[in-house]
């Protein structure tokens, strides 16, 4: 068996602790919260972006709009694509798991 554990809150209670299976199990886990954090700070950094595009306004800047949203969607298909091979894992993990029980 293997436990994960979250840092602490501020009250000093744990946030998060993890049980799992296996090293193989909580790897897909690690995975998916480091993707979390990403995509967290990418949210992030792409509202500040939109923030500063309305206030330089224009057509320039309506163009870059079209081309920036392009691209994210694309950014977004593709972690989409990743996400799905993720939860792939975590289903072939949970049918192993259930098959040696």
């Amino acid at each position: 068996a293997v436990c994960l554990a979250a840092a602490e809150s501020a009250g000093g209670g744990m946030l998060l602790r993890l049980h799992l299976e296996s090293e193989a199990e909580a790897g897909a886990w690690l995975r998916g919260f480091a993707e979390l954090r990403r995509l967290h700070a990418d949210s992030a950094e792409a509202a500040a972006a939109a923030s500063a595009e309305e206030v330089g306004g224009g057509a320039a800047g309506k163009a870059s709009a079209g081309q920036g949203e392009a691209a994210e969607a694309g950014r977004l298909k593709d972690l989409i694509k990743q996400q799905e091979a993720r939860i792939d894992e975590v289903e072939i993990l949970n049918r192993r798991k259930e098959e040696q029980l």
